[in-house]
């Protein structure tokens, strides 16, 4: 369980260590924004394919990968902030399984995110977006913490 809650604190440090490297880079950053968007969704897409992977659900992780292929590249608007509330239960799901591969994809989700979230707001103190950033996603650690309990419990009473 500490591994567990140690790896969650680690991909959402993805977010500031993708703010970090976005403020010593901006001359880079307007350019790629598309190609940030891009890589944030496809991202996504692998680690929801991966954690139905992991639990044997093949069929319906090709299914889900074509579909959300077809919605997020079709559409313009910016699901971030619904797609971390769905990263969480699916890194928690991973633990089961003893797998690298989730985390690692969500950190670096987190790593685009948060160059994303520094590429879209016009202030460029360090602090405040940090603080900004904490605030937009600090869900993404509540539910983890609130997952992790309810597994606590759960095995207290089998």
């Amino acid at each position: 369980m500490i591994n567990g809650f140690l790896i969650s604190i680690i991909c959402f440090l993805g977010l500031f260590i993708g703010l970090f490297i976005a403020s010593k880079t901006e001359e880079e950053l307007k350019s790629g924004k598309k190609y940030f968007i891009l890589l944030q969704k496809s991202f996504f897409i692998l680690i929801v394919f991966f954690v139905l992977y992991e639990y044997n659900f093949l069929f319906l992780g090709i299914i889900l990968l074509v579909m959300l292929s077809l919605f997020f590249f079709w559409t313009k608007r910016d699901f971030h902030k619904q797609m971390y509330f769905v990263l969480a239960f699916g890194l928690f799901a991973s633990f089961n399984n003893n797998s690298i591969t989730i985390p690692l994809l969500v950190f670096f989700f987190g790593l685009l995110t948060g160059t994303l979230f520094f590429i879209n707001y016009k202030k460029k103190n360090l602090i405040v977006l940090a603080k900004k950033l904490f605030f937009k996603y600090y869900f993404f650690i509540l539910i983890m913490i609130s997952l992790f309990i309810l597994e606590y419990f759960v095995e207290l009473i089998l």
